[in-house]
């Protein structure tokens, strides 16, 4: 039987509500499941890996920042329960937006 256009739209909102929800380097571990280690989707695997390169990249430098400002002996407060990496990405563009 053929599904009519609100269960084709439905489906795809399901579907693309489930790509957002997870991370680049879970959807590049999806595309080797469905696909084949490495086969297939080269243009969408090229995106996923520079967006995980990135974000590790990043995340390794705002790391960086906060030991260096503890060792020197400035206080970095994150309020209890926030994540110390955001509030760090906050303050940066914060200070983009000043200058």
């Amino acid at each position: 039987m053929a599904k009519s256009k609100e269960q084709k739209k439905q489906e795809a909102s399901n579907r693309e509500k489930l790509r957002n929800s997870i991370t680049a380097a879970q959807r590049l571990d999806y595309l080797d499941i469905k696909l084949g280690k490495g086969l297939g989707a080269q243009k969408e695997r090229a995106k996923l890996k520079k967006l995980v390169d990135s974000a590790a990249g990043m995340r390794d430098d705002i790391v960086q920042e906060i030991l260096e400002e503890s060792e020197s002996g400035k206080k970095f407060k994150v309020k209890k329960g926030q994540d110390p990496l955001k509030e760090k990405k906050r303050m940066r563009r914060e200070a983009k937006r000043d200058k």
